[in-house]
């Protein structure tokens, strides 16, 4: 599992829609083998433990719960704890 973050170009509103709450960080954990997400965490938070521990929460849980509060049929099978995990030399991950 390869995991690392990134900056979205995509910014949050408040409620009123006046204010700019924050750009959104996607945390991607992507199995090497497979090519397959593993797991992933998506917020207004900066990379951190925390957003590093979500990823790998949802990436060890089973997604069929959240396939299918979407309405989506599909079979993921990555799930469980990872033999290896790669990251760069970030604090987050040292």
């Amino acid at each position: 599992v390869q995991i690392d973050h990134w900056m979205a170009d995509i910014e949050i509103l408040s409620d009123d829609r006046l204010e700019t709450i924050g750009r959104v960080w996607i945390t991607l954990a992507i199995d090497v083998y497979s090519r397959m997400v593993f797991g992933m965490h998506i917020g207004v938070d900066a990379p951190s433990t925390t957003t590093f521990g979500m990823a790998m929460i949802c990436g060890m849980t089973r997604k069929d719960a959240i396939a299918k509060r979407y309405g989506i049929e599909w079979d993921n099978p990555i799930a469980g704890p990872c033999e290896r995990l790669a990251a760069d030399n970030a604090g987050e991950f040292t």
